[in-house]
């Protein structure tokens, strides 16, 4: 796949699908990444709050990523015990042959070592190059990060390993 897309252009296709899709779609992807070229990792901090409830995480300190492929890409954020993916893909024999929605939102949370639903249709409330804010169609529950410095090194395994396919 060799090109690389920049945070930047990550972040401009991603308002582009949610302009699309009337602010409810993103480009993102189930596959794990082929190459970290294709993925950025940003310092971070973030968390979730059940919006009936009130109750929630408080602030979390982990990584968020981005990356890019020229059919998809993905955008999350994670801690030693707390992942939140956003995932879509929008080529449709590659969304058929993983049993995916080409262009629908897929919100996946990995909490305590235990995969969440990697086929859970959510929702982005918000989206722009340093802010991020998700979830799941069913459910109450606000996911949201902030991204800080860009990490240069980043972590041995790629961000975006995503179970479920």
């Amino acid at each position: 796949m060799g090109s690389r897309l920049s945070k930047s252009t990550v972040s401009a296709l991603l308002q582009a699908i949610l302009v699309v899709l009337a602010g409810i779609a993103v480009i993102s992807t189930p596959v794990a990444a082929e190459s970290e070229d294709n993925c950025k990792e940003y310092q971070a901090y973030g968390g979730y709050r059940d919006a009936n409830t009130s109750e929630g995480s408080g602030i979390l300190i982990g990584r968020s990523f981005w990356c890019g492929w020229p059919l998809a890409a993905g955008v999350g954020f994670k801690t030693a015990d707390y992942e939140v993916i956003v995932h879509s893909c929008l080529g449709k024999e590659f969304c058929d042959s993983v049993g995916l929605e080409s262009g629908a939102t897929y919100v996946q949370v990995n909490k305590d070592g235990i995969n969440g639903n990697f086929k859970a249709k959510g929702v982005i409330l918000e989206a722009t190059d340093k802010r991020m804010k998700v979830k799941h169609l069913e459910s109450g529950v606000v996911y949201s990060w902030v991204d800080g410095k860009e990490v240069k090194v980043p972590s041995p395994e790629s961000p975006m390993k995503i179970t479920g396919i």
